[in-house]
Formats: C-alpha cells, sequence, structure tokens
C-alpha cells in the first residue's frame, strides 16, 4: 500500500522556515503545507508528511548518531552514523539498504544518494531570509516509496549540518 506522501513524488515540493517560527520547516506543494519538521531543542527533532511521524534524535557520545523512530511508538527505524569530518555519512535502514549523505565544500548542496549510487533527492540551501530549499528529486523516488521518512530526515540532516557549519564558521572568525 502507498503511503500518503507518494501522491507528491517528482513534483515540486520545497522546504521552507515557517513565518514565526524559527524553528519549524514546512514541506509546501503547489497547494500548500503538507508536512512539517519541528524541533524540539537543539538537535531533536519531530516530523509528519503523509500520514507518517517520526522523531531524529542525537544518541552516544564518542560515536555520534542520530535515530529515526516512528512516533507515536517508538520503533528505530534507521540510524544516521555522520563521516568524521561531518560532510556527510551514512543512513542505514534497519533491515534495508545504506543511504550515503554528502554536503558540498561551501554547504551549498546537500545531496542523499540511493545504495548504487545515483542522486535520491538533493537541496540547494539558501538561508538569507530563512532556511529554505526546492526538493530536487533523483530520477527514480522509489526508496521514498518504502521509507517516506527519508524526506524529512534528508532535511533535517541538511539543516543540522548547516548549523553546524555556520557554528563553526562562528568560532573560526572570532577565535
Amino acid at each position: 500500500m502507498p503511503n500518503a506522501l507518494a501522491h507528491y513524488y517528482l513534483q515540486p515540493l520545497s522546504w521552507r522556515r515557517a513565518k514565526g517560527s524559527p524553528e519549524v520547516y514546512d514541506l509546501e506543494a503547489i497547494g500548500g503545507a503538507i508536512g512539517y519538521l519541528r524541533y524540539s531543542g537543539e538537535r531533536r527533532a519531530f516530523a509528519q508528511a503523509g500520514d507518517g511521524a517520526w522523531s531524529f534524535e542525537p544518541a552516544g557520545f564518542f560515536r555520534s548518531r542520530i535515530e529515526v523512530r516512528a512516533t507515536p511508538g517508538g520503533d528505530l527505524l534507521a540510524t544516521f552514523h555522520p563521516s568524521f569530518w561531518g560532510i556527510g555519512g551514512r543512513v542505514e535502514v534497519r533491515g534495508g539498504p545504506t543511504f550515503r549523505v554528502k554536503s558540498s565544500k561551501f554547504d551549498s548542496v546537500f545531496t542523499v544518494f540511493q545504495p548504487d549510487g545515483p542522486t535520491l533527492v538533493s537541496y540547494s540551501l539558501a538561508s538569507f531570509f530563512g532556511m529554505h530549499s526546492p526538493v530536487t528529486w533523483g530520477d527514480d523516488p522509489s526508496p521514498f516509496e518504502r521509507w517516506p521518512w527519508l524526506l524529512p530526515l534528508s532535511w533535517y540532516l541538511a539543516v543540522r549540518h548547516h548549523k553546524e557549519m555556520a557554528a563553526a564558521t562562528a568560532v573560526v572568525s572570532t577565535g
């Protein structure tokens, strides 16, 4: 049975910071918002899109990771493991494939790759008037049919990476 987000695959979508809320991002289609990503604290976030709801929560200290859980209920669906240098990593689906994640050197493009190499989804990040990006689909969105949480997770990771790079830049420039 396809999930409710399946109707929107390959259609124009964008993530945009919600007006009046610096920690909520709306997933917008032509007719309006179809989902959201809401931060709860500095790094934990909740997402809802279509007929699904998920949490993205940091875990671990020396071997940090992001755990993806269904809500309510809390079943572990996947784990994101950042790379050592923080410009990417991998999403390991529980009982499934591993997706690669990579950011450009200049922090402007964030991409999730399918296990066999092609682009699944990417974002061209802009933050001058609030963080936003169109969703750029790869040629085959079929993984989203089985794992719809990949769409809000990819945006969560893009925003998180952007925040970390901004913080690092601030430290270096004031250092």
